[in-house]
């Protein structure tokens, strides 16, 4: 997620500092005046109570102003300044392009409506509130500021639909185009000579998300958060595209400052602790990755190189633990659109241990699919995923065969259903299933379930799964619901 939680909630929910790096990285020149295009942001000062316009400094900083919110981003203080979001004086700074010597101004406005008509709870009345007060100080000056208006009917998008955001640039570029033939008569009138611009520099907008998504982002000011896990095991050692569901907390502590990474984290009442740390780039491609733990009573170390790729991962080193000694180890998955594949290796005393799963979805029309997923173990060296849905002791022999087939609908909604403006579900997905276990004994189990997600303003996602299962090895019914919380 671009944004962290920022523990303890004093200032706001949601810490930018990712956010902020992100961007600097997108961007090919750090300072906002060196941009080959003079660009300039936004900002209202609370301390004066005026408009404040950014024209210089670094990205990462000139941002923060105006996109903080109160109570969701923080504000940032620049020398006598406290800056937040100028939008709800000048949701489209035409005014302030004119300020700034504009010959001709091209405002684009996305004034949202709410998707509801009655404000009787306090949340609803307060979100009426602000777009009355946005819309009575924005639309005068787009109208007398602006020379030409891409006025976008967003309807009832909400502003926390971020995993819109491809949908909203593709309407906003077919909207520009339809108002083009009224922008070059504009252009015309005001004698502007029409020409294309050479902009040499551009940004590796792929490596920069594929940094992002892999948390190999630098951090020019040292960061620190909290880390909280709950419904799936998020330990070093554990699977990491077939994490097992666990019904306990794991919680800790991570630091971030430059290419440099230190994450802590324990279970329970401290029943295993672990420490990893990370020096990102060391190559373009490599991290040199570190971590120790006990676990069981069971100390373990091991180091080795990280690499990441656009859709890949592995690693490759020694681990030693207390009982077996030193062992080289590899792991490794890939993570596509429709295959995710991910097997490690380790081997005490030249002995193979390990595990290696795979799944294909299959996509069908009308939200329909079809996926398979098939885990194969060997050994007891290194937890392997779990996916059987049944009744199972989960106490395998050495060679053991999990297998999975699911038929699902995927209900997608028009728009963004929304609780207390604070949380955001998108839409669920229903599914049947059938699993079993091959091995020292054999299960069969079928069954049906439900599964969803909810965003907390619309970036940090929690996810919820609950399903019915009959065990024909058991003769018995199960039941369950897990959760992902990760913070």
């Amino acid at each position: 997620s671009l944004f962290h939680l920022n523990v303890p909630f004093t200032q706001s929910i949601l810490d930018g500092q990712r956010f902020d790096q992100a961007v600097e990285e997108l961007v090919p020149l750090k300072q906002l005046e060196d941009f080959p295009i003079f660009t300039a942001l936004l900002s209202f000062d609370l301390n004066q109570g005026v408009k404040y316009i950014h024209t210089r400094g670094p990205v990462s900083e000139a941002i923060q102003g105006p996109y903080a919110l109160p109570g969701v981003f923080p504000g940032i203080a620049i020398g006598d300044y406290f800056l937040l979001d100028g939008g709800i004086q000048e949701l489209a700074p035409s005014k302030a392009a004119k300020e700034l010597g504009a010959d001709v101004v091209i405002t684009t406005t996305a004034f949202d409506r709410l998707p509801y008509y009655t404000y009787d709870s306090p949340i609803r009345a307060w979100a009426r509130l602000i777009n009355i007060i946005k819309e009575d100080y924005s639309l005068p000056i787009v109208d007398a500021y602006s020379d030409a208006v891409i006025a976008m009917d967003v309807g009832s998008y909400s502003l926390m639909d971020f995993h819109l955001a491809e949908t909203f640039i593709e309407f906003g570029y077919e909207q520009a185009r339809n108002e083009m033939d009224h922008i070059m008569e504009v252009l015309d009138r005001a004698g502007i000579e029409r020409r294309y611009r050479d902009v040499p520099l551009r940004a590796d907008v792929a490596q920069a998300t594929e940094d992002l998504k892999r948390d190999r982002l630098f951090y020019s000011q040292p960061v620190n958060r909290p880390i909280a896990h709950f419904g799936r095991d998020h330990s070093i050692l554990a699977p990491q595209l077939f994490a097992a569901q666990e019904r306990w907390f794991q919680y800790g502590w991570g630091f971030e400052s430059g290419p440099g990474a230190v994450d802590l984290l324990a279970a329970d009442r401290l029943d295993w602790v672990e420490a990893a740390a990370r020096w990102k780039k060391l190559t373009p491609e490599l991290d040199l990755a570190g971590a120790a733990g006990m676990r069981n009573d069971q100390f373990w170390a091991g180091t080795g190189l990280q690499y990441t790729g656009r859709e890949s991962f592995a690693q490759a080193g020694v681990v030693w633990r207390q009982e077996e000694g030193a062992a080289p180890f590899a792991r490794a998955w890939y993570d596509g659109d429709y295959l995710r594949t991910e097997a490690l290796a380790l081997t005490p005393g030249l002995e193979v241990q390990g595990y290696g799963a795979a799944s294909l979805k299959v996509p069908l029309p009308a939200g329909l699919a079809v996926e398979g997923t098939a885990v194969y173990r060997r050994g007891d060296a290194a937890p392997a995923p779990h996916i059987y849905r049944g009744i199972s002791s989960q106490e395998y022999e050495p060679a053991s065969w999990q297998w999975s087939g699911e038929f699902s609908y995927d209900w997608t909604f028009d728009y963004t259903k929304e609780l207390l403006q604070l949380l955001q579900m998108t839409g669920f997905e229903l599914y049947q299933f059938a699993d079993g276990e091959l091995g020292d004994h054999h299960s069969l189990a079928v069954g049906a379930g439900a599964r969803f997600s909810l965003r907390l303003l619309g970036l940090k996602e929690s996810s919820f799964d609950g399903y019915a299962a009959y065990d024909f090895q058991q003769k018995r019914p199960t039941f369950r619901l897990s959760v992902d919380l990760s913070f």
